[in-house]
Parts: structure tokens; C-alpha cells; sequence
């Protein structure tokens, strides 16, 4: 706006001063008007110059800054505390590269929790201890998906009617210890 401003500065000292060299009644004060004319028109272009710069320079840093991201340097920060459009951009890059980068690590770490359990069901599946170790494992990746750190699964003995201990996974170094339950009792 100021650069605008200021480019915009220089139209209308030219009309103005047309004006006054026309209506200046002899030559040595056309001459003195265009004079005046051209001094505020420089110092109008020289302000301008010095503004739009300064603009461009910082627009410059921004997209050097952009350039980094999209090479993937997602670590740096936009070091722009103007309080201007570009400012207000660079920050609104900056949330945006660091909600991006939060993203990032959560699918890295879904995709490794994913590649884990790929070989833990190949595992279970090679397994001698079959169904056992296939619950293990059921157990292991329900408690890491939900952020507990543990559980247990319990099967059905229809003959006695009730519910059996199978698998008990925990985190802990000691498991706790489990006692049979009455089916329709708890």
C-alpha cells in the first residue's frame, strides 16, 4: 500500500506541476516549477524504491524458506515478524509446515506399528504355539493402538461353563494373575 502510495505520488506531481509551469507567467518560473516537479518526483521514486524493495527482499526470504520445505528441510522456521500480508503468510506457512510435520511422524509411526504386526502375524502364523501366539499378538496391537499398557482375552470352556485366562499381556515386568470366572458371574 505505501509503495503504492508513493508510485502514485509521481502522476500527480506531474499533473500538478504541468498545471503551474503552464500558468507561470515567465520563463524562469516554468523553470523553477518543473524544477520543484522533478525534485519531489525523484524523492517520490527513491521512497518507492526503498519500500517495494524492502518488500521484495522479504518476499525473496520467504520463498528461499519455501523452496527448503518443499525439499523437504521442514525443521527451519520463518524468522518473518513483519506485520504485514507477507508476514501474516509466512505464518500461516509456518502452522502449517508444523501441523504437517506432526502428520508426518504419526503416519510413521502407524506405519511401523503396521509393519510390526505384518511380522508378528507371520510369526504366529509359522508358530508351532498357533492360536495362542495369534491372540498374543491380537492383544499386543489392540493395548499399542489404544495407548493401554495391557489386557487379556478370556475363552469360553462350555463343559465347565466358564471363562479361562488365555492370553494376559502387559507391559509390566510381573503379569497379574488371573483366576477362572463363572460364565454370566462377571
Amino acid at each position: 500500500a505505501w509503495a503504492f502510495m508513493l508510485m502514485s505520488i509521481i502522476p500527480l506531481i506531474m499533473a500538478v506541476s504541468l498545471v503551474f509551469i503552464v500558468n507561470a507567467p515567465t520563463i524562469d518560473g516554468r523553470i523553477q516549477q518543473a524544477r520543484i516537479a522533478i525534485f519531489w518526483m525523484f524523492v517520490s521514486s527513491i521512497a518507492g524504491y526503498f519500500v517495494i524493495r524492502k518488500a521484495v527482499t522479504t518476499l525473496s526470504e520467504f520463498t528461499k524458506h519455501v523452496k527448503e520445505v518443499i525439499g523437504g528441510n521442514v525443521s527451519g522456521a520463518v524468522l518473518l515478524d513483519e506485520d504485514n500480508e507477507i508476514g501474516e503468510l509466512a505464518r500461516y506457512f509456518d502452522t502449517i509446515t508444523k501441523k504437517l510435520e506432526v502428520k508426518i511422524k504419526e503416519l510413521e509411526a502407524s506405519r511401523k506399528l503396521i509393519q510390526n504386526i505384518f511380522h508378528k502375524i507371520g510369526e504366529a502364523t509359522t508358530s508351532s504355539r498357533g492360536i495362542d501366539s495369534l491372540l498374543e499378538l491380537i492383544m499386543q496391537s489392540i493395548s499399542s493402538a489404544t495407548g493401554s499398557r495391557g489386557g487379556f482375552i478370556m475363552l469360553a470352556d462350555e463343559n465347565n461353563l466358564m471363562l479361562r485366562p488365555s492370553v494376559i499381556y502387559t507391559e509390566d515386568t510381573k503379569p497379574p494373575k488371573l483366576a477362572p470366572i463363572k460364565i454370566g458371574s462377571g
